[in-house]
């Protein structure tokens, strides 16, 4: 009579407890996506099964959308928390007797950092944010047209696609009038 040792009954015991789907399940739902690749790793029997490739292909499926939520959420947070920090720098800089010169490289950099994350534009939570950035870039071309206006108009293109135009001026022939269209569809002519 053969003996059988501990470590075969536990084996037994274990391999029981996962052929069952409901129970697979529930034991996965208390792991995380590294411990179920492990578990699809061990080359048991039982991994060559089609009913446990289902339930855990159900598991990795919904880890990978909590991991892309989850990502999403850090994407946000970081990107809110580097345009607070520009901001106020560029605020400490706007409120110093400092040089035009400086204040021009501040909004410069708060701009670049919102070019390389463009991406706020698409976002629905960003929509108020977005109206505000453009409404600052127009409030800039015409508050501060010969200090900051190349830089707004091309802030404007890059991130909304705005695009400055000219036309004939009606008072005299021999001038160009410069307009960009708003977000809004509002013409609004250049005063330079």
């Amino acid at each position: 009579m053969p003996v059988t040792t501990r470590y075969q009954l536990k084996k037994e015991l274990y391999e029981s407890v996962l052929e069952e789907p409901l129970l697979l399940k529930n034991i996965l739902s208390h792991l995380s996506a590294k411990d179920g690749m492990h578990l699809r790793l061990t080359n048991n029997n039982l991994t060559t099964q089609p009913r446990f490739e289902d339930t855990l292909n159900t598991f990795f499926d919904t880890k990978y959308e909590e991991h892309l939520v989850t990502m999403h959420e850090k994407k946000i947070q970081h990107f809110i928390r580097n345009v607070a920090k520009h901001l106020k720098t560029m605020e400490n800089v706007s409120n110093s007797d400092t040089q035009l010169r400086l204040k021009i490289i501040q909004l410069n950099t708060v701009f670049d950092y919102l070019v390389d994350n463009s991406w706020f534009l698409r976002e629905p939570d960003f929509v108020a944010f977005s109206k505000t950035v453009h409404d600052k870039l127009i409030q800039l071309l015409f508050q501060e047209p010969f200090e900051f206006g190349h830089h707004a108009l091309n802030y404007l293109n890059v991130l909304f696609g705005i695009v400055l135009k000219g036309r004939p001026h009606p008072d005299s022939e021999y001038q160009i009038q410069e307009y960009i269209y708003d977000n809004n569809g509002n013409m609004l002519i250049l005063p330079y």
